[in-house]
């Protein structure tokens, strides 16, 4: 490989300060007078106006997808942050059982009392069988509707992309 970068080659870069002729790819516009060879090869796919500017990729916060099964170059997507609809929750169950027999105890002590123990109020419930499950409403919701980040394991690093260089295409003579 050639240490002379191409034209609009993107490179990893670990330092603070960029080398000579190197941008970072933070979306930046740039005048099309100035740059017209890297121009020439990324016109307008990642914004600009065609005229009188364009804009380098923006990676800041992303990470790069090569293109093709459907992905389209300076296409963007994903989010930070989502927030899960119930469809997409795995179907499950909430069981809450109770007893069917007679409400026949005064004390907790695996019994269902026939009225709430003299300390007060409380929860009144027993563990021994026979269960039966209750109505559907009969428990409440749960969960908060909050988003959850969305994001694999990173390591911040910066992309740069060559403003001078070899042009990348070959001409062929026939």
């Amino acid at each position: 490989m050639s240490t002379t970068p191409y034209l609009g080659e993107i490179r990893l870069w670990s330092g603070s300060r960029l080398p000579n002729d190197w941008a970072w790819c933070d979306g930046r516009t740039l005048a099309i007078s100035q740059y017209d060879g890297l121009f020439n090869l990324i016109g307008t796919t990642y914004g600009g106006d065609g005229q009188s500017t364009f804009r380098l990729p923006n990676l800041n916060g992303r990470v790069p997808l090569h293109t093709g099964n459907g992905y389209s170059l300076g296409e963007t997507g994903g989010v930070e942050n989502v927030t899960l609809t119930t469809a997409q929750l795995p179907i499950h169950r909430h069981n809450f059982t109770g007893s069917v027999d007679p409400a026949t105890a005064s004390s907790l002590a695996n019994a269902v009392p026939a009225s709430m123990p003299s300390a007060g109020a409380g929860n009144a419930w027993g563990t021994d069988p026979p269960y039966r499950p209750l109505h559907p409403s009969a428990l409440g919701s749960a969960g908060g509707s909050q988003a959850h980040t969305n994001m694999q394991p990173y390591l911040t690093i910066s992309y740069m992309i060559s403003l001078a260089g070899m042009w990348p295409y070959q001409t062929t003579e026939e």
